[in-house]
Order: structure tokens, then C-alpha cells, then sequence
């Protein structure tokens, strides 16, 4: 029997017109768009479908858009009983997957996702930082090229599949990296984001999140949850809240999460959310431990189509 494993999109997916398909046909998923409108004070909807590009990129917009368009792909996949054995989200998209399984109520999620971000902004050194791409290495040689870094700070921050890895630090850290991997021959890539995601830079973002969600319940999920920072499924609330929290300070171990879930005996991968990044990361896994998955993604009604037909197989 097969065994479906959802991933919810991450940050910087966006793109203007995202979800239009799901707003004008599926009363749910308009129905969700105003909730999020409702939530933030300002027109959401509108502006996802006239922004452009670089209007939807600003953290403050980007954050709940993707946050929004995840869940309303998953709820136009949900109205046709299709639920999923566990799932999994890119950084922001744990967050998806979480109000998805029940964890959280939407209305309350969209506003802790939005504190996230600012409280992720705060704590963004002052004489800058970011993130870069090193291609076409194993783990442990950019493990090590990171802590061969002297000058300023930079760590490893996601590991997406064999031979991309994402690394997070401040300025000083990102240039000597890149110095050492020009020198030898590496692949290295400045990615246009100014804050330093998934290292210990973000400790005092990760306390104010931990001190805000003292007041929050957290439900059992009707699904597993697998942690970006474990890589592995857990139904139980308090580690899902611990997980999110700590998230913040630790790398999302993609690759690890994908062969857990395949391991589990997930064999059909479903994205949710704009774009295909994550469907591409699961193609690229897949070839790597040499086994044959289904991979599907949900972002407008030709997608939602072609997965449906995927999962009748």
C-alpha cells in the first residue's frame, strides 16, 4: 500500500499570482485567503495576485504569503480525502505542516510565523550577514571547510540533498568562506537574503519564539510531524514545540528527513506550495540512495490534476 509524505514550501518560493487557480475555484481555499486577510489587516489576496516579484519579496509580505499558499494548496489536496501517513516542511514550511496536522489553529499561526520573522530580523547582527550555496560537495568537507573559517562566523544551515548545502553567517564569515572555496576550486553562491537563518545567531529569536508560545497549546497532530531539526516523525506535542523553537539555532536536515520518511515506507512525495523546490530536492534524493519514488507538487489546478492521478496509481 502506498504511503503519501507531504512537504510544505519555504521561504522565497513566492511568486506573484501564486494560488490564483485555488482562490477563484474552491470556496475553502478562498475562504482561507480571507482569514489571512482578516488576520494581517490588509488585503493578503491582492497583494499575492498584483505584487510584483520583488514587492512579494519583502520579508514582511513574503513570510505569511507562503505561509498562506502553502495551506491553501494543502486544503485544495485535502477536499479529496487524500491524508497523508506523516509530513514535513522547509523551515518556514514546518510551520505548514504543523497548522495542517491541527498542531495550531491558522488564525494563530500566521501571527507567530509573522514574530518568527521579526524577532529572526532583530537578531540579525548589525554589521550584516546571510546565507550561500556550496555545490557539488559531501557534507562533511563543508562541514570542515566551515570550521576552517577564522575570521567572523558561518555553519552549515540546511542540508538539501547530496551536494547542496545552504551555509548561514555573518559578513566576515561569508567572505573568508569564500575565499577558501574560491581557492580551492569550490562552487560557492551568495544567495540574496540578509538574514542568517538556522544558526546559533538566531538565539535571541529563538527565546523570544520560546517565550511567546508559553502561552500556547499545541494539539496532537492528525499526522506525524518530522522535524527539521531531528529529521525524524514525532506525534507528540511537546516535542513538536520544542522542535519548532529549536529550529531556529539548528540546520534543516532535508536529505535526513527524506530517507526517514522513505525508510518509514513513504514512497509518494507530495509538494505543497508555490514552486517545485522541494519536488526537485526528492528527485535528486531519490537518485542518490538509488530507489524509484513518486514525487507530485500542488500549485495550481494542472498540478493538483496531475498528483491526483498520481496517487490513483
Amino acid at each position: 500500500m502506498k504511503k503519501t509524505g507531504l512537504m510544505f514550501s519555504g521561504g522565497g518560493a513566492q511568486y506573484p499570482g501564486m494560488m490564483k487557480d485555488f482562490y477563484d475555484t474552491i470556496p475553502a481555499c478562498r475562504d482561507l485567503f480571507e482569514k489571512a486577510n482578516e488576520v494581517v489587516e490588509y488585503r493578503l489576496s491582492d497583494r499575492i495576485f498584483n505584487d510584483t516579484k520583488e514587492e512579494l519579496s519583502i520579508t514582511s509580505v513574503m513570510i505569511p504569503a507562503v505561509f498562506t499558499s502553502d495551506l491553501v494548496a494543502y486544503t485544495a489536496l485535502k477536499q479529496y480525502g487524500i491524508v497523508p501517513d506523516m509530513a514535513a516542511g522547509f523551515s518556514l514550511g514546518e510551520w505548514a505542516a504543523i497548522t495542517a496536522a491541527g498542531v495550531v489553529p491558522f488564525e494563530t499561526a500566521i501571527e507567530l510565523v509573522q514574530f518568527r520573522s521579526d524577532e529572526m530580523t532583530k537578531a540579525t547582527p548589525a554589521g550584516g550577514a546571510g546565507m550561500a550555496v556550496i555545490m557539488g560537495k559531501p557534507n562533511d568537507y563543508v562541514e570542515d571547510l566551515c570550521a576552517r573559517v577564522k575570521e567572523g562566523y558561518v555553519c552549515p544551515a540546511n542540508y538539501n540533498y547530496p551536494g547542496q548545502i545552504t551555509v548561514s553567517g555573518d559578513t566576515k564569515g561569508l567572505d573568508a568562506l569564500e575565499k577558501l572555496a574560491e581557492e580551492e576550486g569550490t562552487i560557492y553562491k551568495r544567495l540574496a537574503v540578509n538574514v542568517p537563518s538556522h544558526c546559533s545567531l538566531m538565539e535571541p529569536a529563538m527565546k523570544a519564539l520560546g517565550e511567546r508560545l508559553k502561552g500556547v497549546s499545541f494539539n496532537k497532530p492528525a499526522f506525524p510531524i518530522v522535524s527539521n531539526r531531528t529529521a525524524l516523525p514525532t506525534d507528540d506535542p511537546k516535542e513538536i514545540k520544542d522542535n519548532i523553537i529549536t529550529q531556529l539555532v539548528s540546520p534543516v536536515r532535508f536529505e535526513q528527513s527524506i530517507r526517514n520518511m522513505y525508510g518509514a515506507g513513504v514512497d509518494t512525495f507530495i509538494e505543497l506550495g508555490p514552486g517545485k523546490t522541494l519536488y526537485t530536492f526528492v528527485k535528486k534524493i531519490s537518485k542518490n540512495i538509488e530507489t524509484e519514488v513518486s514525487v507530485g507538487r500542488v500549485e495550481n489546478a494542472d498540478t493538483l490534476n496531475e498528483t491526483l492521478e498520481l496517487l490513483k496509481k
